[in-house]
């Protein structure tokens, strides 16, 4: 019960948070003219920091959408070095048992596929370049939870988004259609079925772990969510 409580508390202050991401990204689209690609990739990419949380995120490209549309230079004042995931990860994990290094890649597979649910998903059935931008975000926010999965040493978790990446990359790439692209999902959906059976057993452990590791489960969903639209929208 604590747990659900928990989770609609999650969706709730994201559902408040998705509107103005999806305002503020929109009117960084808007006036992306006045400016040069490499110029926005980097004044976007600055908005990331590992200390930052969601919100701290959002607050930072509202910040941005609105000089762009006042036409101010938006060159970062200070370049920010960006530690990347895997090295987070390991720092976050190097002193953890292997059950809450794995609560912790749970609970950053909710946050990533809430958040995608409730911002992106909807682009897929506008087809174009929208649903494009998705399949491209959904891509790589696979591939980075590899490599936490893989950080944690959970064999099954790494396997299953290694798929879901491969897919998807395929897919973008034309390589394969969407019927192709779902049959092949059904394939990597048994190691994820593999991987969540046997963490079964430790359900109460890992809702204990939801809790005492929220910070840590926030840092690093939000660089794969911030650094996947980044990356996606270039």
């Amino acid at each position: 019960m604590d747990q659900i409580r928990s989770d609609a508390k999650c969706r709730a202050e994201l559902n408040a948070l998705h509107p103005r991401e999806k305002a503020a990204l929109g009117k960084i689209l808007i006036n992306a003219s006045r400016y040069g690609e490499f110029e926005i990739s980097e004044a976007s990419a600055a908005c990331y920091d590992p200390g930052h949380d969601y919100l701290d995120l959002i607050e930072c490209w509202e910040l941005l959408a609105t000089k762009m549309a006042a036409g101010e230079d938006i060159k970062p004042e200070v370049p920010k070095p960006v530690v990347g995931l895997s090295e987070r990860a390991g720092e976050i994990f190097s002193e953890l048992p292997p059950t809450q290094q794995k609560s912790i890649v749970l609970c950053v597979r909710g946050r990533v596929n809430i958040n995608f649910q409730d911002t992106v998903a909807h682009n897929l059935k506008l087809g174009g370049s929208d649903a494009l931008w998705a399949l491209k975000i959904n891509g790589f926010e696979n591939a980075q939870m590899s490599r936490l999965a893989k950080a944690a040493n959970w064999t099954e978790m790494t396997g299953y988004y290694e798929m879901e990446a491969d897919n998807a990359s395929k897919l973008i790439r034309g390589e394969i259609g969407f019927e192709k692209y779902r049959l092949l999902s059904k394939d990597s959906q048994k190691l994820l079925s593999a991987a969540l059976t046997r963490e079964s057993s430790w359900q109460s452990a890992h809702n204990r772990n939801f809790q005492k590791f929220a910070r840590e489960c926030e840092e690093l969903a939000t660089k794969i969510i911030g650094s996947a639209k980044v990356a996606a929208s270039e």
